[in-house]
């Protein structure tokens, strides 16, 4: 059983253990108060995870029909900001980072309304992959597969392996039987070492382009 608690405690830990170690010359020396931050949220988040119960297994059963106005407003709101860019992202060139006095200078979308639609979407799409392992609906698979679209579209490669890492997840968590546990814990496990490996390696080979 899961414990939202101990999961961010122990995830934010491990991403500070690891930028300590200076791998990339783009990691800059945390402010005071940023590390003042962790440490509030990080012990916060301990506390509630020991006092708190475990996360029961549960379903949400939809007793109506879906409305997939929120997917078509997500989807209109992609379109807004691809045009306030002139491109669609996917087709640009991807300049990357740069170390130096050089500035790559790269249009991110509408100021505000960009960062409040890219995480806005993407717990939707979790969400909706949730409701569809609860329900089996192919519409809400449907819709969540427009979100993915979406964010390929917006070259979002990382929010992409978000949703499919949640997606496979989720649908080893709704499997009952000592199989799907093993898979599960299996499959935990290895992107726990694939992530852990592919970070120290272009850690040690692209210094500067992390």
């Amino acid at each position: 059983m899961l414990k939202f608690g101990n999961w961010y405690f122990a995830t934010w830990v491990l991403v500070l253990v690891l930028y300590s170690l200076h791998w990339s010359a783009l990691n800059q020396t945390m402010t005071a108060p940023l590390l003042w931050f962790f440490f509030v949220t990080c012990t916060i988040s301990l506390i509630l995870g020991i006092l708190s119960s475990p996360t029961i297994k549960t379903r949400i059963v939809l007793t109506r029909k879906h409305n997939p106005v929120v997917t078509i407003l997500i989807a209109l709101g992609f379109f807004l900001d691809w045009a306030y860019q002139g491109a669609v992202p996917v087709t640009q060139s991807y300049s990357g980072f740069q170390v130096g006095d050089q500035q790559t200078k790269v249009s991110v979308g509408i100021p505000g309304f960009h960062v409040f639609l890219i995480s806005f979407t993407l717990f939707y799409g979790f969400y909706l992959i949730y409701l569809y392992f609860s329900n089996r609906q192919l519409r809400l698979f449907i819709e969540f597969l427009t979100i993915f679209i979406l964010f390929i579209f917006n070259n979002s490669r990382g929010y992409c392996t978000f949703l499919l890492l949640i997606f496979i997840l989720l649908f080893l968590f709704f499997k009952k039987n000592k199989q799907g546990c093993l898979c599960k814990s299996t499959f935990i496990k290895f992107c726990f070492c694939y992530r852990s490996f592919t970070f120290y390696w272009c850690a040690r080979e692209y210094p500067f382009r992390i």
